[in-house]
């Protein structure tokens, strides 16, 4: 390894073709955060680049500095996440976390409990459990360490207790009682109120939501608000699961 070579271990959030032969990819580092890269080679036939050059995959990457972005010089595959990608219900899921995760985090801003997050969320995507409980439970423990955890114990904005008629508020940062009426309050049941705090305070996923439909739509208020734009890969999982 030179002076001009560093190693990375990433996710592969994004890949975009290049010219003829090269891929632009977006990872997510342990060492360094988000950050582009180009492929170079990648998609000629027999490329050693090949397989790790592929959206949601986990690899360890050597790159060498480059002008404009850095590049690969050597890469070698960690984990495939093999069930993701055979399941298009699993691949849509973990398509709109590595979305979420791409364009909710700094370029160039190293985060190791962040990263460790998303690495569990991938493994549990790839296993067995309803992905959509996956998902859900990432997001609010991304929303935890990325500081935009919503108020789910008390009235966010006045801070009472909320009592049976609670909604959603992205614009008031989580839970309304029913004093504090928002434009774009979300009503809740109790049922998805109770499943939210779950999913919030857990350590681990549970294993099946009753709710799961309200909470994902509280959630994508969420994040349109913190990131002022939807998430595309939501419509993509919008149609899988149609």
């Amino acid at each position: 390894m030179s002076a001009r070579t560093y190693p990375v271990e990433a996710i592969v959030l994004r890949s975009r073709d290049l010219g003829e032969n090269d891929r632009m990819l977006t990872l997510y580092t342990r060492e360094r955060g988000r950050m582009t890269v180009i492929a170079k080679g990648a998609r000629k036939q027999g490329s050693h680049l090949a397989g790790c050059s592929d959206a949601l995959t986990f690899c360890s990457f050597l790159l060498a500095h480059g002008r404009q972005f850095d590049y690969v010089t050597q890469a070698q595959p960690l984990r495939s996440f093999v069930n993701v990608r055979r399941d298009l219900s699993r691949l849509g899921h973990a398509l709109v976390i590595a979305e979420l995760i791409e364009r909710a985090t700094p370029e160039h801003q190293p985060n190791e409990r962040f990263y460790d997050q998303v690495l569990i969320v991938m493994e549990l995507f790839d296993g067995d459990l309803d992905p959509t409980c996956a998902m859900l439970w990432g997001e609010l423990k991304f929303a935890q360490i990325l500081g935009y955890a919503p108020v789910l114990d008390r009235c966010a904005r006045c801070g009472r207790e909320l009592g049976a008629k609670a909604t959603f508020s992205a614009d008031a940062g989580g839970l309304m009682c029913g004093a504090c009426p928002a434009k774009d309050g979300l009503p809740l049941t109790e049922v998805a109120v109770a499943e939210m705090r779950v999913l919030q305070i857990s350590s681990e996923p549970p294993h099946a939501l009753k709710a799961a439909g309200a909470i994902r739509r509280a959630l994508r208020r969420l994040w349109g608000h913190v990131l002022d734009a939807e998430l595309k890969s939501d419509r993509f999982l919008d149609d899988v699961l149609n």
